[in-house]
């Protein structure tokens, strides 16, 4: 459906020129944006729109913070984290689209086997919550769900006869949990993925948004038409993950009542069992879902539809047959002696910690063989240029970005979720008997869980510790590192640099901007002489280079978490081998925590609540407060940018919404010829990359673009170099740059631990090791803007606090030509003399 603007919405003619402003994360609000109290509507709706001053027919903001931090009710996606990883963790592979390599096609299979793994293990502990702790054990304790008003259904004897009964009540919870599922991805492709199919071939071109039979995640780039447009693909994965949630808890659930009926009566032969059958029917499923995933594009929208209702029909048989089949000679008596671990959950739980073990080190073993991983990796070290001539931006992790958040992922599953399983438990009822094996009735029942649950605890509560001891290691380094031969300076920076930073801006006395004429000032800020202007200049150099530098150490922390994260496969692996060796049983029950580690299982498992706790106590924040909820919004504008190729039970895109409907609103201002400069700040500028990318020829002569505070290389090219690496900017580059000098130009700050120059940078000191720390290799582009801007102080005034990331739009020491206007200036008159020099299109 089109984009339906509010009612008091005004649609206004399109100016000779605007300046169209797209905002960052946090969902800037237009009156920010515009410097103006009262905007008007112009075009959007109430989700994500564009606004104008009352007062200026010639500036507009695009507003889109209202796809990921406005609506309350989003906050809950922060529940589905290991989602978003898992299809993050897609995106970070180092192959181009349409050049796909057998290991990079591999790699992206295995990720969405990884992903269905997610999936499965997600809807399987829940329904651990319910059918093992409240059905099977609380359900099967008097004392325990006597106490309890919405158990007490659980006293018939109806449900005290037989405990496959009260399994079957206990799979209602894991069934609404998908058919929230579903009705969150219906939802969600209609309010972000198909808002604009009817109008968007009118951007990118007729048939350009026909999407392809095959796997677009193998041969789709920014550019492609149908990049933003998949709901085919993501509806089929969808289907599948359902299936897979639905088959995973069908298939547990056969084979606890199988090993319960065969413990009731020992002479009854597997074959002969109903839910033996149904085990099995589950296990051949469960092998087809993830052979379909391997070869989605061999899976037809038909096939995705059969898989899910075969395993809804699967699920509902376990269900049925554990209610209705009579098991007359089971105990009518409720149970009086310590509860075990129900044996589906107990059996399959280690086996699905192996085998997401197992297809990480498959994505590690292949991305250590990709020749497109090794050449990134080599570029970057050794400052080598690509075959574009110029420098490749080193990934982080490596280049193994797919295989490092695939254990943070799973990492993240399991924190939720074991967590939540100790307190569930812990709530309900005891942990052991408080007198030997046998528990009489009491207050409380005794609710057992695995002890594989405190070894999870122990091993997060050893990476917390690694955590914070490296984060204090890198604080101290940046207050005391010093250079050879260099004295002590104050904190956050050594006299080198301070003297280095002095040098900056005293070789400029006023450090104006580029065409900043008329300045007032005579001398730099805190200049003098005196012991107090001293201390004055000392305290603004020093504020310069705190910034400075924590900017450097964000640039520099993904190889201690990716020694975190491959520490952790590490020793889950060895756990495994070593069971194997000494044990002989390395699936079997985990062993109680050793005695002198008892003291500390006790914090580590509240540790591992306090994860999901927290997240509960945050979404409750959010849905009270607008400013925390924008908060965890900036999350989501991170990590959820991208189509759900990989999870499809993922937060939604909201580039989806965001490319097609910015695309739109710049066909309609270029409408008769008039003119564009779309300036963008933060996350805005990898929407309006992208949005550049995508847009038709005709759209884009007309369009300038500005950037400030961008991403682009600094953190995008790293982490997704095969869809924002140097070729893809490139490219950009060559299409903005017909007839004439690129219309495009760049604002970046040594001060802003986000943004940096779109066309690399290299080292122009020797104590800065960081390259991003330097002069641009593109200067027709990139401009460095020095942070904070002295250009109009007096020497009575203080001197200013850096800006860092913030007030791109405003110069708050205003000057006569600040770097922003003067770059929007710039670009105004040079598209005209770009379209008169442009070729004609053929």
């Amino acid at each position: 459906m089109a984009d339906k603007p509010p009612a008091q919405a005004r649609y206004l003619a399109p100016a000779e020129f605007t300046e169209l402003r797209v905002h960052g994360v946090g969902g800037t609000p237009p009156e920010n944006l515009l410097d103006h109290s009262e905007p008007v509507q112009v075009a959007g709706d109430n989700i994500a729109g564009f606004y104008r001053r009352p007062d200026r027919d010639d500036l507009e903001a695009y507003s889109w913070g209202g796809t990921t931090a406005k609506a309350a009710t989003r906050a809950l996606w922060l529940l589905l984290l290991p989602f978003a990883l898992a299809n993050v963790a897609g995106w970070m592979i180092t192959t181009r689209p349409g050049r796909q390599t057998w290991k990079a096609t591999w790699i992206k299979g295995i990720v969405r086997v990884f992903a269905l793994a997610i999936t499965g293990l997600y809807v399987m502990w829940i329904g651990l919550l319910s059918v093992d702790l409240v059905g099977y054990q609380c359900g099967g304790q008097e004392a325990c769900f006597d106490s309890r008003w919405w158990l007490k259904f659980f006293g018939n004897n109806f449900f005290v006869a037989d405990p496959a009964r009260r399994l079957a009540v206990g799979l209602v919870v894991p069934l609404a949990l998908v058919a929230l599922f579903v009705f969150l991805v219906k939802r969600s492709q209609d309010r972000y993925e198909r808002v604009f199919d009817d109008e968007v071939e009118k951007v990118v071109g007729p048939n350009a948004m026909a999407e392809s039979d095959g796997d677009p995640a193998l041969d789709a780039g920014l550019s492609s038409g149908p990049f933003w447009h998949s709901p085919g693909l993501v509806g089929r994965l969808a289907r599948i993950h359902l299936a897979a949630g639905l088959t995973g808890v069908a298939t547990i659930v056969a084979y606890a009542v199988w090993q319960l009926d065969r413990e009731r009566d020992s002479s009854i032969g597997s074959l002969d069992n109903a839910q033996f059958w149904l085990f099995a029917a589950g296990l051949a499923l469960g092998a087809l879902l993830v052979a379909s995933v391997l070869g989605i594009k061999w899976v037809s929208r038909l096939w995705s539809w059969a898989y899910f209702y075969v395993s809804l029909a699967l699920f509902a048989a376990v269900g049925l047959e554990a209610l209705v089949h009579d098991r007359t000679d089971v105990t009518s008596e409720p149970l009086r002696v310590a509860p075990q671990l129900l044996p589906g959950y107990s059996t399959f739980a280690l086996p699905a910690t192996l085998l997401l073990a197992l297809l990480i080190v498959a994505m590690l073993a292949l991305q250590l063989f990709d020749r497109d991983r090794r050449d990134l990796a080599k570029s970057g070290k050794k400052h080598e240029v690509t075959q574009m001539g110029k420098m490749q931006p080193l990934g982080f992790f490596g280049g193994f970005g797919p295989f490092f958040v695939s254990v943070a992922a799973t990492l993240t599953t399991g924190l939720l979720l074991a967590g939540g399983v100790v307190r569930v438990a812990d709530w309900l009822g005891d942990r052991e008997c408080p007198a030997g094996d046998t528990c009489p009735p009491g207050d409380a029942g005794i609710i057992e869980y695995s002890h594989g649950y405190e070894w999870f605890a122990l091993i997060l509560l050893a990476v917390l510790i690694l955590v914070l001891a490296d984060v204090a290691r890198r604080i101290w380094k940046l207050k005391s590192d010093k250079p050879a031969n260099k004295k002590w300076g104050p904190g956050w920076a050594n006299r080198g640099r301070l003297d280095s930073i002095d040098n900056e801006y005293m070789a400029t006395p006023d450090s104006r901007s580029p065409g900043c004429q008329n300045s007032t000032i005579e001398e730099p800020c805190g200049a003098g002489t005196g012991e107090a202007a001293e201390k004055e200049r000392d305290a603004f150099l020093l504020s310069v280079s705190k910034t400075r530098r924590i900017r450097s150490a964000l640039g520099a922390g993904d190889r201690a978490a990716g020694y975190i994260l491959g520490g952790i496969l590490l020793v889950t692996l060895a756990i495994f081998f070593l069971r194997l060796i000494f044990a002989d049983d390395p699936l079997g029950t985990p062993p109680r925590v050793w005695e002198w580690l008892q003291f500390v299982v006790a914090p580590a498992t509240w540790l591992a609540a306090a994860v999901p706790l927290g997240a509960i106590w945050a979404i409750r924040r959010s849905i009270r407060s607008e400013g925390t909820r924008r908060k965890i919004g900036i999350v989501w504008d991170v990590i959820t940018f991208w189509p759900r190729w990989y999870h499809p039970l993922a937060p939604p895109s909201y580039a989806a919404r965001a490319i097609p409907q910015l695309g739109l609103r710049l066909k309609h201002l270029t409408t008769g010829g008039n003119t564009v400069v779309l300036s963008s700040h933060s996350q805005g500028t990898i929407i309006a990359a992208a949005t550049m990318l995508r847009v038709n020829r005709d759209i884009r002569q007309q369009v300038a673009l500005l950037t400030h505070g961008s991403p682009l290389r600094h953190l995008y090219g790293k982490f997704f170099p095969a869809y924002f690496g140097t070729q893809d900017m490139y490219q950009l580059r060559t299409q903005l740059a017909r007839g004439g000098e690129p219309a495009w130009h760049n604002l970046y700050r040594l001060t802003d631990p986000i943004g940096g120059a779109v066309f690399g940078e290299e080292a122009r000191e020797e104590w800065v090791k960081d390259r991003e720390h330097g002069t641009p290799t593109d200067p027709d582009i990139d401009e460095l803007v020095p942070d904070p801007l002295t250009d109009s102080h007096l020497p009575a005034d203080p001197c200013p606090e850096p800006e860092g990331h913030s007030n791109y739009f405003s110069n708050p020491q205003p000057c006569r030509c600040p770097p922003y206007e003067a770059a929007v200036a710039t670009l105004r008159s040079h598209i005209p003399l770009r379209l008169a020099e442009s070729e004609p299109a053929p």
